[in-house]
């Protein structure tokens, strides 16, 4: 029997199945996941070589991008894609070839390191390449595709950080200048219910202020598609995201300037950029890290470290202690930018929300005697911290002052501490805040 007859056969399976239990839609999407990754890299290997060998020709076509156009049913510019990573694959990460089929592995991964495989410095020798490949492929198979993206940035990290500081600086600093260029905005005319639709192109940096301005209004505490919204309009319609954001963004214009933003978990709409004392004096060039968790140059840094509304994190610098004890309940804003610089977001192993939807919880309870200081705090969205307050997870800071977390025997009867995997550039722990 061919594969394709036994994966049709799964297939029928799965529709004549009335009802599946969670272990067995998890154990049967395990399986199509691994089938779908060996597919994947046999159809790359494939294109590659009909692209070598001139086949689509033999076959009526214009192109190997036509052919997969014609015959895979997808668009030319999904055909050129596969086509481009094939060859790729084939040339400059042979690596990554190899690990196509591997768990966590995807082409929209291969592509980041692919991409970033042919900008390496020239200077790097066969050896330097495969070591490089080879870290960023570790990388891979445990990080999402926006963390390896920004890991692949610092690709020569593996081979020496100082001088990976220095090449992503620039490479930001000519990013930043490029996107400051091509900023525009726009506005066309109120239609006839008073009703003004815009749009903009902005910089990054710029985009995480506005973020972090419009996440101050709209963090939620519960899922809005689960409770019902205060503000609702006339109508007593639920709002959707979108529209809390809409409303969100026209009280922001209605309160500028940034002083009276809005207000949420003792967090104001404040930019944190963290860096290093070394950097704001200008003795290395070494990037820093917004809240949103995207990189920022050396340069911008030092120009914002006096702009009203950002604030810097130094990292080993010197100002006030971040412990108050028991006489404060709640974590305040400076404890909260702590965490949010330690976490990178909600800390529960896989999830993904970003600090400005979390709230600090004390890892040893306030009622209980615990103290409000940053080592007893921990960040964590409103579902996961709700699942460490009525279930048996428990959460707990390693050695190295990593939150991580214990599941309950029913999940893994060992209870052996799982992290969450978030890719951040390895700095000290948060010391200090210039404010």
């Amino acid at each position: 029997m061919k594969l394709a007859d036994h994966l049709s056969a799964a297939a029928e399976h799965l529709r004549a199945a009335r009802t599946l239990e969670a272990p067995d839609i998890a154990d049967a999407m395990a399986q199509v996941q691994e089938i779908a990754r060996l597919s994947q890299a046999i159809s790359l290997d494939l294109t590659a070589a009909a692209h070598a060998t001139d086949t689509a020709r033999m076959q009526g076509a214009a192109s190997t991008q036509s052919w997969l156009a014609q015959t895979g049913g997808v668009s030319h510019r999904e055909a050129a894609k596969e086509v481009k990573l094939a060859t790729e694959l084939q040339t400059v990460a042979p690596k990554t070839r190899e690990a196509m089929s591997l768990p966590g592995m995807s082409p929209e991964k291969a592509r980041v390191i692919t991409g970033a495989m042919t900008k390496l410095p020239a200077q790097l020798d066969d050896t330097e390449r495969s070591t490089v490949e080879a870290d960023l492929v570790e990388r891979a198979q445990k990080h999402s595709v926006d963390d390896l993206r920004r890991a692949a940035k610092r690709a020569v990290e593996v081979l020496d950080a100082a001088w990976a500081d220095r090449l992503e600086a620039q490479t930001l600093k000519d990013e930043e200048d490029r996107a400051h260029r091509r900023a525009e905005f726009w506005m066309r005319p109120a239609d006839d219910d008073g009703m003004v639709e815009g749009g903009f192109l902005i910089p990054q940096l710029e985009a995480d202020i506005l973020k972090s301005a419009l996440e101050s209004y709209t963090s939620p505490r519960h899922d809005c598609t689960s409770q019902p919204d205060e503000s609702t309009d006339l109508l007593d319609e639920r709002p959707t995201y979108r529209h809390k954001l809409g409303r969100a963004f026209t009280e922001i214009l209605g309160h500028l300037p940034t002083d009276s933003f809005g207000n949420h978990g003792g967090v104001a709409a404040t930019l944190v950029v963290t860096t290093d004392y070394e950097t704001l004096k200008g003795e290395v060039e070494r990037a820093g890290t917004d809240s949103h968790g995207n990189r920022v140059s050396p340069d911008t840094i030092r120009q914002l470290a006096c702009t009203a509304g950002i604030l810097p994190v130094v990292m080993g610098g010197r100002s006030r202690v971040m412990a108050v004890g028991r006489k404060r309940r709640l974590h305040h804003s400076g404890q909260r930018i702590g965490l949010a610089v330690r976490d990178g977001g909600c800390a529960f192993p896989s999830c993904d929300r970003p600090p400005g939807w979390c709230e600090s919880h004390h890892i040893n309870p306030w009622a209980a005697g615990g103290n409000t200081d940053l080592n007893e705090g921990v960040l964590l969205c409103a579902r996961h911290h709700r699942i460490i307050h009525h279930t048996d997870w428990d959460v707990r800071l390693s050695r190295d002052g990593t939150p991580e977390f214990i599941p309950p025997a029913s999940v893994d009867p060992q209870r052996r501490a799982r992290l969450n995997d978030r890719w951040k550039p390895v700095s000290p722990q948060p010391a200090a805040l210039l404010g």
